[in-house]
């Protein structure tokens, strides 16, 4: 089965994006996969025929504003028409969605676009994967995925891989850290004081208004 695997970040060099779609496409190893990079609105043209030949798409992004990432919103409607155009063999489409927020749960609405473009495309809704505090689990999984905080991650994504590697359909499934959002917060924070030292920088220095 061929799937594509499309990065949609518009950060350049590692990203959460990449490390998510990297890690589901090491869970396909039986598969013919294609990674498809869209780092602006002028996607590269030439990558059509693994576009339509895919059995399978899976959409990679970081969350902005509750949606799309406006460079990958031109793509999509592009792809639209292409996919219009098709009347058989069509993808399923699968969504990753990660952002910086401690829960899950605020992908919420991406997923609900993603859906109508997939009726305004007439293509078919496979399951979406909504995964927050994404920055911290793409730092977190270059280490064993079966340790926290990794094991919560590695097994949803196990999940979606399944399902992918059956084309089936299931639910958009959710993911949050398994320790107090407190933590997080307070991680969150220390990251600021750590990056202003790194520039310089004192703790008083971050409050100062210009």
């Amino acid at each position: 089965m061929k799937i594509g695997i499309v990065h949609a970040s518009p950060k350049h060099g590692k990203n959460s994006t990449e490390s998510f779609a990297h890690v589901l496409a090491n869970m396909l190893p039986e598969h013919e996969i294609s990674h498809l990079r869209v780092k602006d609105a002028r996607w590269n043209q030439k990558e059509e025929s693994h576009l339509v030949e895919c059995d399978a798409l899976v959409l990679c992004f970081p969350l902005y504003i509750d949606a799309v990432p406006s460079h990958f919103l031109f793509v999509l409607q592009e792809w639209e028409i292409i996919f219009k155009e098709m009347h058989e063999n069509k993808p399923k489409i699968y969504v990753i969605v990660n952002c910086g927020f401690f829960e899950g749960e605020h992908t919420r609405v991406v997923f609900e676009i993603l859906k109508n473009w997939c009726h305004k495309a007439k293509l078919e809704w496979g399951m979406g994967l909504g995964i927050g505090a994404g920055p911290m689990f793409a730092q977190a999984h270059a280490g064993d995925l079966n340790q926290r905080p990794n094991a919560v991650l590695a097994e949803k994504i196990r999940t979606m891989a399944d399902v992918i590697d059956q084309l089936e359909t299931a639910d958009t499934i959710y993911i949050s850290p398994n320790f107090p959002k407190f933590f997080y917060i307070h991680m969150g924070n220390l990251g600021w004081v750590l990056q202003a030292k790194k520039n310089g920088l004192r703790k008083k220095d971050l409050h100062v208004k210009p």
